[in-house]
């Protein structure tokens, strides 16, 4: 499977005093294009604007404070050692967006739009894509234990390596995703979208349990 990755320009500007920086732009209805944060603190809440538009940028050891009530869109975004731990990204929009080493426990992505995403070696704990459309996503090395990918429509997703215990797909097709190489220990999933997903020989076992068999 092909993830496009982010095309990020080579003339981004640095941003210091992240929020003013964004509010500023904002103000002079300038477009949040070509920008690179490092080291700050994104108070959401801060910002007027109720839908905020992010294009070719890359956020590098940045810090989401916590927010709700704001729509995003992120077209060509690179998030790198950034906590987005319980940031609400409810009906927002991800395109050809990276997120590496980062921290996301409890951020929401229900209902949101994502094409072409790559998670790596991050830390996902507690997600919710409860009713996100999905499409083309690579997952390896992640952490997405008890995430909730309910009512889900999926499309292209490769999994490897990844926690996935106690993570719930109900009503969610998982049709053609091979869960070989994750941990699937209580996991949860309706038994008519189990359908063609694959699993190793092992994890039979793990998923004996929906069927209400009891293994000795």
């Amino acid at each position: 499977m092909t993830v496009f990755k982010p095309n990020i320009s080579d003339n981004l500007v640095e941003v210091s005093d992240m929020n003013s920086h964004i509010a500023s732009m904002i103000k002079q209805d300038e477009d949040l294009v070509r920008l690179h944060f490092k080291n700050e603190s994104f108070e959401i809440n801060s910002l007027e604007k109720s839908k905020l538009d992010f294009t070719d940028c890359i956020f590098d050891k940045c810090t989401f404070v916590r927010g709700g009530g704001k729509t995003f869109s992120f077209v060509d975004v690179v998030f790198q050692h950034c906590d987005l731990s319980n940031v609400n990204f409810h009906k927002s929009t991800f395109v050809r967006v990276s997120f590496t080493d980062c921290k996301a426990m409890g951020i929401s992505f229900s209902e949101a739009v994502l094409r072409n995403i790559l998670i790596s070696q991050s830390i996902f704990r507690y997600a919710n894509f409860s009713a996100a459309k999905i499409n083309t996503m690579l997952i390896k090395n992640s952490d997405l234990s008890n995430c909730a990918m309910e009512q889900c429509k999926l499309k292209s997703i490769e999994l490897t390596d990844d926690n996935l215990q106690s993570a719930m797909f109900d009503f969610t097709s998982l049709k053609g995703i091979d869960f070989s190489t994750c941990n699937i220990e209580g996991m949860t999933a309706n038994l008519l979208d189990l359908k063609g997903a694959i699993i190793a020989g092992h994890q039979a076992i793990d998923l004996a349990r929906l069927l209400g068999v009891v293994v000795k």
